[in-house]
């Protein structure tokens, strides 16, 4: 019941931002500096993963000023991932 309503909680921080920016596919030339923006891609979700984590146990312990915190570094490591790959 828990993690549905940390669920909840994280996708209505989402729905917050707005609406996803819209994607579109572009075939470019792999270059040097793919491998990085991959790289930092890759990091920024194991940091979500990680906040994620944390603010579901913010939640659990009952400090909602810490879930925010967390959520919010979720939401902003996210970001980084996408910028990253667009």
């Amino acid at each position: 019941m828990k993690s549905v309503l940390l669920c909840g909680l994280v996708a209505a921080i989402v729905a917050q931002a707005g609406p996803a920016p819209r994607v579109v596919v572009v075939q470019r030339p792999v270059h040097k500096g793919a491998r990085q923006l991959e790289k930092r891609c890759r990091e920024a979700l194991k940091t979500a993963g990680t906040a994620l984590r944390a603010a579901r146990d913010e939640y659990q312990a009952g400090n909602a000023e810490g879930m925010r915190s967390d959520a919010a570094r979720v939401e902003q490591s996210i970001d980084l991932a996408y910028r990253s790959l667009v």
